[in-house]
């Protein structure tokens, strides 16, 4: 199944490439070269471009990630972020280094987090990220951005099916939290006997730190 982009894509008559690997591919960057960008756009994207694409492009390489940097670096910043109880998260367009994710910022906006689920976080920063990149782009030639504070950067390690397992030593609150950020992948669940259980929703009741 092609994903929206790609269906988009061929409707409008555009190349679609989808190089498994972009580090040592000679041939993809050779086609990147010579379609001479202005700009290249990163968005989820699970590798890091080697220094000979980040030096193609007239302005630069830009990712937008799912974070308020330096806060959440890395690969899940979203579920990382319902996962500390951050009560705001957002999005930053950053110019790409070598670095993982450590460019400087040039735009941020930010949206509560509330009672969102990780999956509803991360439709909404969707269409966030996507309308400030629109916004970004007609200023990028004359924008360096803003210094990252290395010493307040910390690192959202990407997600395993494991981590779903609940551990009931937790408090209430770590717990309610998991099951957000979780969810909808992998989803959070625990084992009675052998029965598998799943849980879907849940509420933190009692004292406000959910110790009790």
């Amino acid at each position: 199944k092609f994903s929206p982009v790609k269906e988009t894509a061929m409707k409008l008559g555009l190349d679609v490439l989808q190089p498994k690997r972009v580090k040592g591919n000679e041939e993809f960057i050779n086609v990147l070269e010579s379609m001479a960008p202005d700009l290249i756009t990163v968005a989820a994207y699970g590798q890091l471009l080697p220094k000979n694409v980040l030096d193609i492009p007239k302005f630069g390489c830009v990712n937008i990630h799912g974070s308020l940097l330096p806060k959440f670096r890395g690969a899940a910043p979203i579920q990382r972020a319902v996962l500390e109880g951050e009560e705001v998260t957002g999005v930053t367009i950053m110019f790409m280094e070598e670095g993982l994710d450590t460019g400087n910022m040039l735009a941020k906006v930010s949206t509560p987090v509330d009672g969102k689920t990780g999956g509803q976080l991360h439709d909404e920063l969707a269409i966030l990220g996507a309308k400030l990149l629109v916004d970004t782009i007609p200023n990028i030639a004359k924008m360096t951005g803003e210094k990252q504070k290395d010493e307040e950067s910390n690192y959202a390690h990407m997600i395993s099916k494991k981590e779903g397992h609940v551990d009931f030593s937790k408090t209430p609150v770590q717990i309610e939290r998991m099951i957000r950020a979780f969810d909808p992948w992998p989803g959070t669940f625990a084992y009675a006997g052998e029965k598998l259980i799943k849980f879907w929703k849940a509420e933190a009741i009692g004292r406000k730190t959910g110790e009790a």
